[in-house]
């Protein structure tokens, strides 16, 4: 959606190349949240990730957690000038 942080968040696994799989729920603006999201992420903070089980927020937090479970894999921003590699990137 219109998230800013969401979108920050996906365009990180993207170019990390993370397989993932996406739901949509609506921004707090556009109406109420599903009880199947509240009921795992009572703050209704977007973006959210779970992971191993455990449901995690805060988009600096979800590109620390991708970094220490895909080390190894090139975000792709090496050569770009700006932002300088996913560190630019979590800046936004």
């Amino acid at each position: 959606g219109w998230c800013p942080y969401c979108q920050k968040v996906w365009l990180h696994l993207e170019m990390k190349g993370v397989p993932f799989k996406m739901s949509t729920v609506p921004m707090r603006s556009y109406g109420d949240k599903p009880e199947s999201f509240t009921s795992r992420v009572p703050s209704g903070l977007l973006p959210a990730f779970d992971v191993g089980g455990r449901t995690f927020t805060e988009s600096s937090t979800l590109m620390e957690i991708v970094e220490q479970l895909y080390p190894a894999s090139d975000s792709g921003w090496k050569d770009m000038s700006a932002p300088a590699g996913s560190e630019g990137l979590k800046r936004l």
